[in-house]
């Protein structure tokens, strides 16, 4: 649910952001109070009740229970882990269908800005929903085409670099370049658009963390699911 006010969709976004690394039983803890029968109810195992599109689910719920900015954020990251939207007549669930619990373990989550103008942050939060269906494995190699940092991650080797979030990624990147548009964030020659942070953000909500590849001159990274002491 894109909001008609800018600002309160940077809130959304800086809230998907922060939260993206806790456990679903945080999620379902807090939901649970706020929209009461509608997470993982018996209906959710009804084959034939229609799925609908996360903005269609977050519309009618927001119609019948005026979500604020927190339970939106909440709803987006369940959504980007798996979880779906079913509809029966004009009521809507939030079921776990096979969705991913991912873990998080000593994590320096990172704070990066994602820009200061509300309309980029709008997009980076529209490319967020809308890469809720997106699998992990296109999202990684669309990364690793755009990003000549990100490399494919290789078949038996150990890699023994540092583990970064991968909003501390984005926190140091912001630190080496500036957006030069509303929809182009330039450091070192490489350009990151909303489309690529959104993608970075969805990968860190699922459990997704960085490995660094010690270069020459320059240091690269690969995506790991887990992180390993």
């Amino acid at each position: 649910m894109l909001l008609k006010d800018n600002s309160a969709n940077a809130v959304i976004l800086r809230n998907v952001v922060d939260y993206s690394t806790k456990p679903n039983e945080f999620f379902i803890n807090n939901l649970s109070r706020i929209i009461p029968d509608v997470i993982n109810e018996p209906e959710c195992n009804d084959p034939s009740l229609p799925k609908i599109a996360p903005y269609e689910g977050l519309e009618l719920l927001n119609r019948k229970f005026k979500l604020t900015t927190i339970d939106v954020a909440y709803i987006i990251i369940l959504l980007t882990r798996g979880y779906k939207f079913v509809k029966m007549t004009e009521k809507v669930f939030l079921c776990d269908n096979e969705a991913i619990s991912p873990t998080f373990e000593k994590l320096t989550p990172g704070k990066p800005k994602l820009s200061d103008n509300f309309n980029t942050k709008a997009a980076i939060l529209k490319e967020i929903i809308d890469g809720i269906n997106k699998d992990t494995e296109s999202l990684i190699k669309n990364l690793i085409r755009a990003v000549p940092e990100f490399l494919e991650r290789a078949e038996g080797v150990l890699y023994k670099g540092r583990f970064l979030s991968i909003s501390e990624w984005l926190a140091l990147k912001e630190k080496e370049g500036k957006w030069v548009s509303e929809e182009v964030f330039q450091y070192n020659g490489t350009s990151l658009m909303p489309w690529s942070m959104a993608s970075l953000i969805l990968l860190q909500s699922r459990g997704y963390f960085l490995q660094e590849v010690p270069g020459l001159k320059r240091n690269d990274y690969t995506f790991l699911k887990k992180r390993y002491p």
